[in-house]
């Protein structure tokens, strides 16, 4: 699977570009899951020089954070048994408040 597709990459604002807006006004593009675990990234903005996302980690369930995450480090991430984060295709974005209020798409 390819995790980012052009289409999607061009969709996405750039690093830095919303730091100013209030989560109600801040789009969730890409959610990224562990298959066998409840890992989730919600991506709200990236860099393409960088490949360096930002947005909502959630490695644990409840336990999580806005943040900076690569594309290399969930490209590269597999399991024991050769598994590896996924993108959500039947996810179609969400407010950034949504995810903060504990409701997941």
């Amino acid at each position: 699977m390819i995790l980012l597709p052009l289409e999607i990459e061009e969709q996405i604002p750039l690093l830095y570009s919303t730091e100013n807006y209030k989560p109600e006004n801040v789009s969730v593009i890409i959610k990224y899951f562990y298959p066998c675990g409840s890992a989730t990234w919600y991506v709200t903005e990236y860099s393409p020089a960088d490949k360096l996302f930002f947005g909502f980690a959630e490695l644990l369930r409840g336990e999580g954070e806005l943040g900076y995450f690569s594309l290399a480090e969930l490209s590269n991430f597999k399991d024991k048994y050769g598994i590896g984060i996924e993108r959500d295709v039947n996810f179609s974005g969400c407010l950034l408040q949504v995810i903060l209020n504990g409701k997941r798409p």
